[in-house]
């Protein structure tokens, strides 16, 4: 079991959505990872000086956990700042308290924060998403019961309506989703989704993260609903009290073993609730969900141009006519679809293009399932992206108990929206009475979504008021450059960031390092300090050889004078009496003698610095060296 989990544990990380279930492929991955690097960091330690090399295996693990947990729900960035500062007081305090390490542990911590700014920026500004392994790895298909499909079945349910097929406790009234289906090839109806493990979440629809929700939460017992599929509200959040596989697109739940009569499972969902203003401004979706909902064939096998097609394409283009944005569009074709078609239970299952061809030109009498799949190939001729989702609309309410039967199913097809995500429509008339007087919501509808619609359908012959918002162009502007256009200013700014950082710490660190040096307790290392701060105005006056390592304080103090003239020479030559004094006399040095020793060391600055030209001597200040020389 051990062997497997190290061979198996990472793809499964990759291919669950987190946070992980605690199983044992995963346990025995982190475990083997932690002790792999706690054995290196200790031999590193035992085994090198380098305080540094010790931390190498600490920041290998870190980057692991980061890269396994890509996509993973709360933000790293603490962890980062944290590791970043342990780091740098770990080389501190083996390193003695250095100004360098304190130095380069401020530095690190400035370029942690600078990166924690600026890179949550980065993928909205090239239009880009960030990396993650996960899209790199295929998970494994999900070993599920074979079933027939929910939009197969509806005629089935419905010629035996008296069936309970579950219960959900819950406070609101709310359609239950099943199944969604993506991919239409002219016949069939299927599913592009990815099914992956999870140990209790679901992913949030990228278009829907920053939008207003409603938060609700059901409790689910299955009766008598056989197949995979778990009914939930839209859209879920989180699954428990049972093992259910997710699609990461669409939220759409599966459970791995067949549903049985008595399986009771919760779920939290956030259902988006997008203002009446925001959906008739909208425009449609471009990211890639929206691509494949807009796929239709237009030819068959052959190469033929479809007729069908070309027919449900002129109808769609004659009931959206008028229509001045893509929800508009859509308001009209499903007000169509209400005025224009009647429900029967009993009409001739079907969704392939002939089939909706014969039910709009010649029977006018269909299920939800003609509805549904009629308006989202005739959507989708009209450029907006559309997919078909099967349910059950609310039950029957008993308590807080929603009795949910098999003639309850509907099918509803839903459009994207930029910025908004899935919207449903329900263009199924109520199937109690006659859609052209009945003044019931749509089947599956609320009054505020029935009035919405028809106003918004109602507009497309009257002129809109002077001061409405311009609706948005049914088709999509060009993609411009606008996102590299819009990285420069983020690039110039985090540029000036790294240069104000780095000139503070090239100019303060000299300063820190003269002021620790002269401040020092012991008389005699205050001495040695200031010969060793001269040595820094000396150097650059010196010719390359001799190297000062090889020469004598009085001997570099003849070579400096030399170069400065003779009349610095008497206050040279104090300085290194003075610096030989303390080394090799062994009698202690007087405080007197230290601040004698500061004294010449600060004229022999003066001095310097009139010898050496400005720009030079600001090219040498500015000099990477002098942040970490000692």
């Amino acid at each position: 079991a051990a062997v497997l989990g190290l061979h198996d544990g990472w793809k499964t990380m990759l291919t669950t959505v987190p946070p992980l279930p605690g199983r044992a492929e995963t346990l025995v991955t982190v475990s083997a990872a932690t002790w792999l690097a706690s054995y290196a960091t200790a031999e590193t330690v035992l085994r090198t000086r380098k305080v540094a090399v010790s931390l190498i295996p600490a920041l290998a693990l870190l980057g692991l956990a980061l890269a396994l947990d890509a996509g993973a729900p709360g933000s790293n960035l603490l962890i980062a700042i944290a590791f970043t500062i342990v780091c740098g007081f770990t080389i501190a305090l083996r390193g003695g308290l250095k100004l360098r390490a304190v130095a380069a542990s401020g530095v690190a911590a400035a370029i942690t924060a600078l990166a924690a700014l600026a890179t949550p920026h980065l993928p909205q500004i090239a239009d880009a998403q960030p990396f993650s392994l996960r899209s790199k790895v295929t998970p494994p298909p999900p070993r599920l019961q074979k079933a027939i499909s929910p939009l197969d079945e509806i005629p089935a349910w419905l010629q035996n309506p008296d069936t309970e097929l579950f219960t959900v406790r819950s406070a609101q009234s709310q359609n239950w989703r099943l199944a969604v289906f993506d991919t239409f090839d002219g016949i069939t109806w299927t599913s592009s989704d990815r099914y992956v493990p999870t140990g209790g979440r679901v992913p949030a629809d990228p278009l829907t993260e920053s939008a207003t929700s409603v938060r609700r939460s059901q409790q689910v017992t299955i009766a008598a609903l056989t197949g995979p599929w778990l009914p939930a509200a839209d859209r879920p959040t989180a699954v428990a009290g049972t093992s259910a596989l997710v699609d990461p697109t669409s939220g759409e739940l599966l459970n791995i073993d067949p549903l049985h009569n008595g399986l009771s499972y919760s779920v939290d969902s956030a259902t988006p609730q997008p203002a009446a203003a925001q959906l008739r401004s909208a425009s449609a979706a471009s990211d890639a969900e929206a691509t494949t909902a807009l796929a239709l064939p237009t030819t068959d096998a052959t190469g033929q141009e479809l007729d069908a097609y070309d027919d449900l394409k002129q109808l769609a283009q004659q009931a959206t006519a008028g229509a001045v944005s893509p929800f508009q569009q859509a308001a009209m074709l499903e007000q169509y679809l209400q005025k224009n078609e009647s429900v029967d239970i009993t009409a001739i299952p079907g969704h392939t293009y002939r089939s909706l061809q014969f039910f709009l030109d010649t029977t006018h009498r269909g299920t939800s399932e003609q509805f549904a799949t009629a308006f989202a190939v005739m959507a989708r001729t009209l450029a907006l992206p559309t997919r078909v989702v099967v349910g059950f609309k609310p039950g029957t309410d008993q308590d807080g108990v929603w009795h949910v039967h098999a003639g309850d199913v509907l099918a509803w097809p839903e459009v994207r929206f930029d910025k908004i995500g899935w919207v449903p429509f329900y263009p199924t008339p109520d199937q109690q009475s006659a859609s052209q007087t009945t003044n019931k919501p749509p089947a599956g509808g609320s009054d505020d979504r029935k009035n919405l619609d028809q106003q918004t359908a109602d507009q497309a012959s009257q002129p809109a008021p002077a001061d409405a918002p311009a609706p948005a162009a049914i088709s999509p502007k060009p993609a411009t450059a606008s996102g590299t256009s819009a990285l420069l200013p983020l690039t110039a700014v985090a540029a000036a960031a790294l240069l104000l950082a780095y000139l503070a710490l090239v100019l303060t660190a000299p300063v820190l390092r003269r002021s620790r040096r002269r401040n020092h307790p012991d008389p005699t290392k205050r001495v040695l300090a200031a010969w060793h701060q001269a040595i820094t105005y000396i150097r650059p006056l010196a010719p390359p050889q001799p190297a000062f390592a090889s020469l004598t304080a009085p001997e570099i103090a003849a070579l400096a004078a030399t170069e400065l003239g003779t009349e610095t020479a008497p206050d040279l030559a104090n300085l290194a009496r003075i610096v030989d004094h303390a080394r090799f006399a062994g009698q202690g040095t007087h405080p007197e003698t230290a601040a004698e020793a500061w004294r010449l060391c600060h004229t022999l600055q003066r001095t310097t610095a009139q010898a050496v030209p400005l720009w030079r001597r600001s090219l040498r200040r500015l000099h990477p060296r002098m942040v970490w020389r000692t």
